[in-house]
């Protein structure tokens, strides 16, 4: 058996398609796996040695080919799927049917993808197939209602099953409440995978020396991950220090009039564009609560890369309330404080409270950071895949 990993959001260093082509890389090498890593066609050219990558793709999962706001989601899954599968279908006469594709990061044009690249290929050219299911986009906007996007889901699933025997695809999505909702969407079972993350070594935090608590607030800055509300979040607790990473360089500019303010605070420090593992997990190790005032109206189920990556360094976490994060809070893995509204007044009461509580909670994240290392990491997702298919447990 060999794994072709599908990574096609895949472009340089930064980020989770990064994070998981590296650890899919060494978990694989250190199980004797042979491994093909096929990726966007503008992967930075270290990025293709690094893994010895196919540049394949020409759209990433969060791209649009089309704006239109009727009839983009349809042109979008006809022409990104269309591109996908044409690339794809075009190393079909490598693949064989005992072969695993793993697509860590799967959206619904490239599900639909899949199926027209299968119906290009011989049966005996059509390998298993592992799909992760990454965002909850089948939901109308800001609602839990199903949207258009659950009919693109369920037509590009009804094409796949068409051209591979149910038994040889293996759908997924971190959480139960998302791999729940995915089935229903897709009329097809969906299992709850672990997130794929790898971990650096694992920092203790410096003892406080009487400073105020740091809060760091990291990953890409979007404003369903409430960068709008930074400057509020700030100017009400100038008693904390804030770490926070503005990503890509100029996402600054959302904060409009409050840009001048933000980047001459006496209590933040700002470190601006995307940045290498090393350098990502370094602002980490400086943190005591990481903070993720996501919206839970807009990301109510997806994964956390950053939340992962906070209970994995043994860091106390501030998440919205309701969400996957709350979720592994209430269930002991971790510690943290969750929030019930999305707004700077309820976000702030719950990083209060966060600070105050410190002395009780950093323990707390220490002890939970190596159990949720091996439950929600790399090795673990991959163990779940080959178990799925009956390809045996994870060697000594």
């Amino acid at each position: 058996m060999r794994i072709w990993v599908i990574e096609n959001g895949l472009l340089d260093h930064t980020g989770h398609h990064f994070n998981n082509s590296v650890g899919l890389r060494d978990e694989c090498a250190r199980r004797g796996i042979q491994t093909h890593f096929l990726v966007h066609r503008s992967a930075d050219p270290r990025v293709i040695r690094m893994f010895d990558a196919r540049p394949l793709f020409d759209f990433g999962p969060y791209d649009l080919a089309s704006n239109d706001p009727l009839a983009g989601p349809l042109e979008n899954l006809i022409l990104q799927g269309r591109a996908f599968g044409q690339s794809l279908a075009s190393i079909g006469d490598e693949l064989r049917a005992d072969d695993l594709v793993l697509a860590p990061s799967t959206l619904q044009n490239e599900l639909y993808g899949f199926a027209l690249a299968l119906a290009r290929m011989t049966p005996e050219q059509r390998p298993r197939l592992a799909l992760t299911l990454i965002v909850e986009n089948f939901f109308a906007p800001g609602t839990r209602g199903l949207g258009l996007g659950a009919a693109l889901y369920r037509f590009a699933a009804r094409q796949l099953t068409q051209v591979t025997p149910v038994e040889r695809l293996l759908l997924g999505a971190n959480g139960p409440a998302m791999a729940s909702a995915y089935a229903q969407v897709l009329g097809l079972p969906v299992s709850e995978f672990p997130i794929p993350k790898l971990y650096p070594v694992q920092t203790a935090r410096t003892p406080s020396d009487g400073s105020p608590p740091v809060v760091a607030i990291l990953g890409h800055s979007r404003a369903e991950k409430g960068f709008l509300l930074v400057p509020e979040l700030v100017e009400r607790n100038r008693a904390l220090r804030f770490l926070i990473q503005v990503s890509p360089k100029d996402a600054d500019l959302m904060w409009k009039e409050a840009r001048p303010s933000m980047h001459s605070a006496p209590n933040v420090e700002l470190v601006q564009g995307a940045l290498d593992p090393d350098a990502y997990h370094a602002l980490m190790a400086r943190a005591d609560i990481v903070l993720l005032p996501y919206d839970p109206a807009l990301m109510p189920m997806r994964s956390s890369g950053v939340f992962a990556e906070a209970v994995g360094a043994g860091r106390v976490t501030v998440v919205p309330a309701g969400t996957w994060m709350s979720s592994h809070l209430d269930a002991g893995r971790g510690a943290g404080i969750a929030f019930s509204e999305c707004n700077a007044n309820a976000i702030s009461v719950a990083l209060r409270e966060a600070a105050a509580r410190l002395p009780e909670l950093s323990p707390r994240a220490a002890e939970s950071a190596m159990a949720w290392r091996a439950q929600q990491s790399t090795g673990a997702y991959l163990t779940r895949v080959l178990e799925k298919f009956g390809l045996g447990p994870e060697p000594a």
